[in-house]
């Protein structure tokens, strides 16, 4: 069969049997139970979702079951203590007794920090400390008091936790250049804080998030007061429990004929308050199951020789858990596409983006999506405009070369809603979660419905493709050859580099969530979601020399200080040997004159760079609470 043909008949099942009516109530079901975003409300999601996949015919339907405790780690994702929400208000309360709300949990549920703790019965009164720059407040001055600030929670948390405060306020909203270019244009948004005191609240500290109206209004509502010489205070009642509970990776399958032990996957991560983010991508999925299950049975589509497996959980967390239980039917998968923001309307202002897997983890998937985007586009006679970026952290960690899936991610990011009581379900667009179905749909057929042509015209296409992909090459190349060679070859840090083999004893992306507080305050590496810190890892294959992954991670990230990476990297790998994440063989043994000095002394450890102290810890022991 031609391609051409291939394609267009596949695109005319979609295109039949996509019912975008279905699709978006998926959707709709989904936000409504999950923007309450708290544990009930995720079992409903995930009961939802598992009797849909039952309803549509998959098989090997399940619910897998993960312990929301928060210390029990799924590699280095610790999945945060189950959490319920009945109620949270904040009011401020004015010299002559007037009230004036601020935030309602049952009128905007993002108001309500994730994970807050409750406050007793009839709630807390206390005055409020304006915090612009932490770290210039003594901790005394917080005591008792709430903290109200326009920086994100996470940057005053010590400062609250150490000080003794009762609650942090924030009227933080990031800007996203082309999307949400100022807090002008969104002034009614509050922000949605998933992260406050992650993965185990033991603070007592509770946080709610303020529009920049409502924020703008309370600074004037304070200084107004201070110039009449009278004080305001906020009261603040918040209704919630923590417990040791469950939380779900739904999954479901269709099963292949020739090759059922070799899998691909689509995932999509639930329990996020957002229509966009991303009740749109497992709505999307529910419909591809049913596309494809109403397309294979009525023949008009072949019966894949592949499985197509289909995953809905926690982000990231939930997809680790699923490969902790499950890691020998992933190592069989062949690759996998996420899922994520996949519905946004013109006004939310997204661009489709195109993630690719790590280049430690190269793969042909990289260009497969890019050009069904492009078939799909001329076939429809739309345009569709997106780009193709590198790999970033979301549902597609199963592109760690220590798991090796190839997975590639559609994603609308940034929106203006994101993250924010805007992301609604009147800002999904029907026909974009039509669209971005039909090809994420094309995909899966693609590598489980295979043709000789398919193949062919795969090949062609990484053909004309190679001379983009060395223009790129060459623009890390040509970055990483203006580097001082001489310079860092001759030097001690650069021979004890070379002498030093690190393996990887965790699969996964890192957290460093199992650490306790006093060491996170400490630290100052935050791999959490970053990319530029889990890159050296993914060329970490236990072969390698540490010298040889700095030269890797600069030629990927376009690095252009390689000596200041290597450094970098050397103190932190050494960091991470000493809470155990790695194993370093020295060949041959790295001596205390060498350079780098790794010295264990009377319970404390220092690592010491070119003579230079930069990092203490005292009493190691019990640091690390996993």
């Amino acid at each position: 069969m031609d391609i051409l043909e291939w394609y267009k008949k596949v695109f005319d099942v979609f295109e039949e049997y996509f019912d975008n009516e279905q699709c978006l109530k998926h959707v709709g079901q989904i936000y409504q139970s999950d923007r309450w975003f708290d544990f009930s409300h995720f079992r409903e999601t995930a009961d939802y979702c598992a009797e849909q996949m039952k309803r549509t015919g998959l098989c090997e339907v399940d619910m897998l079951e993960l312990s929301a405790d928060g210390r029990t780690a799924y590699g280095d994702w610790v999945m945060p203590r189950a959490w319920d929400v009945s109620g949270g208000i904040l009011k401020a309360v004015c010299s002559d007794g007037a009230e004036i709300m601020l935030a309602d949990y049952k009128e905007t549920p993002a108001c309500l920090m994730m994970y807050s703790a409750p406050t007793p019965p009839g709630g807390v009164e206390a005055e409020i400390v304006l915090v612009d720059d932490p770290s210039r407040v003594d901790c005394a001055e917080v005591k008792g008091r709430f903290i109200f600030t326009d920086k994100a929670p996470k940057d005053v948390i010590s400062l609250a936790r150490k000080g003794g405060a009762l609650g942090i306020i924030s009227d933080y909203l990031p800007v996203f250049l082309g999307a949400r270019d100022s807090r002008d244009d969104c002034k009614d948004a509050f922000r949605w804080e998933n992260n406050f005191i992650y993965p185990l609240n033991d603070t007592g500290l509770f946080g709610f998030s303020l529009s920049p109206r409502a924020g703008c209004g309370l600074r004037e509502l304070i200084d107004r007061s201070a110039k009449q010489g009278k004080a305001i205070q906020l009261c603040a009642e918040v209704n919630t429990r923590f417990y040791d509970g469950i939380v779900y990776t739904v999954s479901g399958l269709i099963p292949g004929t020739c090759l059922p032990a070799e899998e691909v996957m689509i995932c999509g991560h639930l329990y996020e308050p957002g229509a966009n983010d991303n009740a749109s991508g497992c709505g999307v999925i529910l419909e591809l199951a049913a596309v494809l299950q109403k397309g294979i049975s009525e023949g008009k589509l072949p019966k894949p020789s592949r499985s197509i497996r289909f995953v809905m959980g926690f982000e990231c967390i939930g997809l680790m858990g699923y490969y902790i239980n499950y890691h020998e039917r992933i190592s069989r998968a062949i690759g996998a596409i996420n899922v994520d923001m996949i519905g946004s309307s013109a006004e939310d202002k997204a661009k489709l983006h195109i993630w690719h897997n790590p280049l430690s983890n190269w793969s042909f998937t990289d260009m497969l999506l890019p050009s069904l985007i492009r078939a799909y586009a001329g076939y429809s006679g739309t345009q569709i405009d997106f780009s193709e970026t590198g790999f970033a952290i979301g549902d597609n960690l199963l592109a760690d070369p220590m798991i090796g899936v190839p997975t590639v991610s559609m994603v609308m990011h940034p929106a203006e809603s994101y993250h924010s009581s805007l992301d609604t379900l009147d800002r999904v667009d029907p026909m974009v979660l039509h669209r971005n179905g039909i090809i994420a749909g094309t995909f899966l057929c693609f590598l489980t419905m295979p043709e000789k042509s398919s193949s062919e015209w795969l090949l062609e296409n990484i053909d004309n493709k190679i001379p983009s992909l060395m223009t790129d090459t060459s623009t890390g190349l040509n970055v990483f050859s203006e580097m001082e060679f001489e310079k860092i070859s001759n030097d001690k840090l650069g021979d004890n580099a070379s002498k030093m083999i690190p393996r990887r004893k965790i699969a996964g992306t890192l957290s460093l969530h199992t650490l306790n507080s006093d060491l996170k305050d400490s630290c100052r590496w935050f791999p959490f979601y970053n990319y530029h810190l889990n890159c050296p890892l993914f060329w970490t294959d236990g072969k390698r020399t540490l010298y040889e992954i700095a030269c890797l991670t600069a030629i990927e990230l376009k690095k252009d200080n390689f000596e200041q990476l290597l450094a970098e990297l050397m103190e932190y790998y050494l960091f991470l040997e000493m809470l155990d994440y790695l194993y370093i063989e020295r060949i041959p043994a790295i001596s205390g004159s060498s350079g780098s000095d790794f010295v264990e002394k009377e319970g404390s450890v220092n690592i010491n760079l070119n003579g230079k102290n930069v990092i203490k810890f005292n009493n190691i022991e019990g640091y690390k609470s996993r």
